[in-house]
C-alpha cells in the first residue's frame, strides 16, 4: 500500500530568517503597489484644474446635449438644442456662441450626422418644413440649401457624407430611385448610380476611403450585401 508523505520546511533558524525576509518583501512591495493605486483615486484639490461649464445654453438642468464636436474657420461647431431653436447648430468663436439657425423658431433645424467639410464649406443634414432632411452648407457666415434632392417636403435624408476627389459623396433616398449614392461636386448633387434599379434601395452605408477609392456596404438584387468600390 503506498505512502503518503507531505512535505516539510526545514525549522532550521536560518531557513526561518529567510522565510520571514522574503515575506517581508513581499508585504512592502503590496503595500507600496497599494499606496500607489490608492494615490491615483484621491480627490482633486483645489489647486488641480477642473473642468469649467462655457456656458449653460439650455438654462437650468434639463441640458442642451451639444455634439458631435466639429473644427471648422477657426471655430467649434456642433449641435444643441433650447427650447426656442430646438436642435440647431451652434458655433464658439473662442469669445461667443452663436446659433446657425437652419429653421428658425422653435422647429429643430439639425439632425443626426457629423457635418463634412468640402473646400471651405461644411455640409451637413438640415432640415425644415418647406424642403424636409435634405443637403445644407454652411459657409462660415450662414447656412443654406444645396440640394432638394427629393423635392417638396419629403425627406432625402442624405447621410454617411465621404470626401474623396473634391467630391463630397453620401447616401441619399429620392423616389424614383430609393436611397442611393450621390455625389456633389460644389455646383450641383447628382445620382452616381441606381445599383439597385427602381424604386428600390441599396442602402450603401460604412462610405470609407481607401487608397484613392470608395468602398462602402450595398445590396445588388443578384448578390445581396456586398462589398462595392467606386473611384
Amino acid at each position: 500500500m503506498p505512502f503518503l508523505t507531505n512535505r516539510v520546511v526545514s525549522s532550521h533558524p536560518r531557513n526561518s530568517r529567510a522565510l520571514k525576509s522574503s515575506n517581508l518583501g513581499r508585504r512592502t512591495a503590496f503595500a507600496l503597489a497599494l499606496l500607489v493605486a490608492l494615490s491615483n483615486l484621491m480627490p482633486a484639490t483645489a489647486s488641480d484644474p477642473a473642468p469649467e461649464l462655457l456656458q449653460d445654453i439650455n438654462a437650468g438642468s434639463g441640458g442642451s446635449g451639444p455634439e458631435p464636436l466639429t473644427i471648422f474657420d477657426n471655430k467649434l461647431i456642433f449641435k444643441a438644442y433650447t427650447p426656442a431653436t430646438g436642435n440647431e447648430l451652434f458655433s464658439f468663436d473662442g469669445s461667443n456662441i452663436t446659433v446657425l439657425e437652419v429653421n428658425p423658431g422653435s422647429g429643430s433645424g439639425f439632425c443626426c450626422n457629423t457635418p463634412t467639410e468640402l473646400n471651405g464649406k461644411l455640409y451637413f443634414m438640415g432640415e425644415t418644413a418647406a424642403t424636409g432632411q435634405e443637403l445644407f452648407v454652411y459657409d462660415g457666415t450662414s447656412v443654406s440649401l444645396v440640394a432638394d434632392i427629393n423635392p417638396g417636403s419629403g425627406h432625402s435624408t442624405p447621410q454617411e457624407f465621404t470626401v474623396l476627389s473634391n467630391k463630397l459623396y453620401f447616401r441619399a433616398y429620392n423616389p424614383a430611385t430609393g436611397t442611393e449614392l450621390y455625389s456633389y461636386d460644389g455646383v450641383s448633387a447628382s445620382l452616381v448610380e441606381d445599383l439597385r434599379l427602381g424604386s428600390a434601395s441599396s442602402y450603401p452605408e460604412s462610405l470609407t476611403i481607401f487608397g484613392d477609392k470608395l468602398f462602402f456596404r450595398g445590396y445588388s438584387n443578384s448578390n445581396g450585401y456586398e462589398l462595392f468600390s467606386f473611384d
